[in-house]
């Protein structure tokens, strides 16, 4: 049943974009030939479908917006809950770098929400760049609903793969730092007095890492509006 009324809706389509072109035709070259004029219920089909295309364009235009919004918090969020799992790798990464970095060395708050808040302020700009990809790539989808629900899974891919990445980078960062030269990286933010120096190059693996993360998730969103266009059977 459902195949059929599919099917339906998909005829029904292909009749109002062939009154489409006839109206087209008939505005365009039966002026200058002087054959008959289009039929009255040829032109009320079309324009309905012309308003029926702005509505939804429109209501796209609403959704797009919404989702950049929605990214900009999802990724100030993401930021302060990863910044949870650095502070556990290495608390110093924070209290002689980050929270000085970022302007919170004096602000009276618990160190673990202080980390948060920097990775608030870190990360939440990253959403408008995310937002704005994954919700152009969901034009491609046929209804507004659509657009909106499968934006909103792409951008859940986004995160879990920026998280997977940051994780990586960390794993990386303890193998890398197996056995270090603190020569080796003379290009890093290196602050006295850290103690324990591994941890605090670990939690700084898996933040770059995370930066990385975060643009090549937008490829990962990206390839997921394709997998779910290409598994409905949608047209590209």
């Amino acid at each position: 049943m459902e195949k059929s009324h599919n099917r339906a809706q998909h005829n029904n389509s292909m009749c109002v974009r062939a009154h489409a072109a006839a109206l087209l035709f008939s505005l365009t070259f039966l002026p200058l030939t002087g054959l008959a004029a289009v039929s009255p219920r040829v032109i009320s089909a079309v324009r309905l479908r012309l308003f029926d295309l702005e509505q939804l364009m429109m209501m796209k235009l609403l959704v797009f917006i919404l989702l950049v919004i929605i990214g900009v918090g999802a990724a100030g969020i993401y930021g302060a809950l990863h910044n949870q799992i650095s502070y556990t790798v290495s608390p110093e990464y924070f209290t002689k770098f980050k929270f000085q970095q970022f302007g919170y060395a004096d602000t009276q708050a618990p160190e673990r929400i202080r980390a948060s808040f920097v990775g608030f302020d870190a990360s939440w700009w990253m959403g408008i760049p995310i937002g704005l990809l994954i919700g152009i790539a969901g034009f491609i989808h046929r209804g507004y609903r659509q657009m909106l629900k499968i934006s909103l899974q792409a951008m859940g891919v986004a995160v879990a793969f920026t998280l997977l990445f940051g994780l990586c980078g960390l794993v990386y960062g303890f193998v890398q730092t197996s056995n270090f030269n603190p020569a080796d990286y003379r290009y890093w933010y290196l602050p006295d007095g850290v103690v324990d120096m591994r941890r605090f190059l670990c939690a700084g693996y898996m933040h770059n890492s995370a930066y990385l993360g975060g643009v090549l998730s937008i490829l990962a969103a990206w390839s997921y509006h394709v997998f779910v266009k290409v598994k409905t059977k949608g047209a590209l």
